[in-house]
This record gives C-alpha cells, sequence and structure tokens, in this order.
C-alpha cells in the first residue's frame, strides 16, 4: 500500500540513519514520476541527450 501520497509526514531517527535520504528519495520519485507521464520539457529533453553522449 506504501504511504499517503502528498501528505506531511515527520521522521524522527538518530542523525546518520537515513533521515535526508529519505525526504529526498521521496522528492526524487515525485520528479521522476511526473518527467515520465508528462514527459520533459525542451530544454531539459536536449540537456539529457547531451550529457548521454559525454558518458
Amino acid at each position: 500500500m506504501g504511504r499517503p501520497r502528498h501528505r506531511h509526514a515527520l521522521i524522527a531517527a538518530p542523525t546518520g540513519s537515513g533521515n535526508t535520504l529519505a525526504a529526498f528519495l521521496s522528492a526524487i520519485n515525485d520528479l521522476v514520476v511526473e518527467g515520465l507521464a508528462k514527459g520533459l520539457a525542451d530544454e531539459v529533453q536536449r540537456r539529457g541527450n547531451q550529457v548521454g553522449r559525454h558518458r
């Protein structure tokens, strides 16, 4: 079932246990899901292609 979407959450845990990572992973996941659903702006797509060629 997972966590409820777009609701506030309080993350309380000792320092060094991954609090910041947990918060950022959720935000990054939302951006990826939105990008896949709606596509990317032309500029983002163009920059991504440039980066991909340099690897």
